[in-house]
């Protein structure tokens, strides 16, 4: 089994270094496939040339969690499909790493019935009560961006929380239309939307929505049938409407594939990813005293890490090849 990488950058340090020779290192006959965000950070080229990779830069600005990451996604993808001779394709960002060997992923990948590997779930069956309303709200509702103040990143705390009671009340009052405040992390302005229902699938009914992680394996048969999909007047029209949600990267894909007849998909996590303040968007970063954790986990890959961290050292000695 051959995989291709595909790893999202924004940046271009060291750590984006890095993860590209231990990516090499670990898997030698490997693609490695990266889609950097040059408009924000440029970069050297060579980091990619040096292990052997394909370099795609952004053809437009990217911004976090839009449906902008998710088009430059399958210009790259069909590039793949069409130039590299590969069995999966395993997507992470700059910020993650290794935490099993390149061998085990790809035994864990040649094992599994399933053409694809998803940690997802409809979100009209979200069990947990928080959950299924932020995720009730992202994507039954189709957005327009609102000024950055109030609410933003940049805020006075007693703002925040004004444009977050405000948001509320809203809520409580009618069923129709929704503020959304974004992720404090993100620095994001916050959005309003109003009620939206899902376009039609191929065979009339409408989409069932679906969302988890934005990281995941899809086959070569998964990624041909999402790329044709997405050619279909439904395909775009799914398309189109994700774009005016929130965070589509977390439910275009798995909705897509999860409507598509006789695709079969695995709903389990290849990453590591531990959210103790989701309010901000953004996960937490593992340390040394992680370590155990991350080697005992039954994870492939875990994010996120700070730059020049001593657990990436203890990583690399857990997961190089044996000699």
């Amino acid at each position: 089994m051959r995989l291709a990488y595909l790893v999202s950058s924004y940046r271009s340090g060291d750590q984006l270094g890095r993860l590209l020779q231990t990516l090499r290192r670990n898997d030698p006959d490997a693609e490695i496939v990266l889609l950097h965000n040059g408009f924000e950070n440029p970069l050297d080229p060579a980091v990619v040339q040096a292990v052997g990779g394909h370099l795609h830069l952004v053809t437009a600005p990217v911004v976090w969690g839009d449906v902008s990451l998710e088009r430059e996604r399958h210009r790259v993808l069909r590039w793949v499909l069409a130039e590299l001779d590969v069995d999966w394709v395993v997507t992470l960002s700059e910020q993650d790493y290794p935490v099993a060997t390149a061998a085990a992923l790809r035994a864990r990948l040649q094992e599994t019935p399933a053409e694809a590997v998803l940690d997802v779930q409809p979100v009209a069956r979200t069990t947990d009560p928080v959950t299924a309303r932020d995720v009730r709200r992202r994507y039954a509702f189709r957005y327009a961006t609102l000024p950055r103040w109030p609410g933003g990143v940049r805020s006075p705390r007693a703002v925040r929380r004004a444009a977050e009671l405000l948001a509320a009340l809203v809520e409580r009052s009618q069923p129709f239309v929704r503020f959304y405040l974004m992720p404090t992390g993100t620095g994001l302005p916050p959005k309003v939307g109003r009620r939206a229902v899902p376009p039609t699938a191929p065979d009339g009914a409408r989409y069932e929505l679906w969302w988890g992680s934005a990281w995941f394996a899809l086959s070569r048969r998964a990624v041909a049938a999402l790329l044709d999909r997405i050619d279909t007047p439904e395909g775009g029209a799914l398309l189109e409407f994700f774009g005016r949600t929130v965070i589509p990267t977390e439910a275009f894909v798995p909705t897509l594939l999860a409507g598509e007849p006789g695709m079969v998909l695995e709903r389990a996590a290849l990453h590591e990813i531990r959210f103790s303040d989701p309010a901000s968007g953004r996960p937490d970063e593992f340390g040394a005293d992680d370590l155990g954790h991350l080697l005992g986990c039954g994870r492939f890959l875990a994010r996120k890490f700070a730059p020049g961290d001593p657990v990436l050292d203890a990583l690399d000695a857990a997961t190089a090849p044996a000699r």
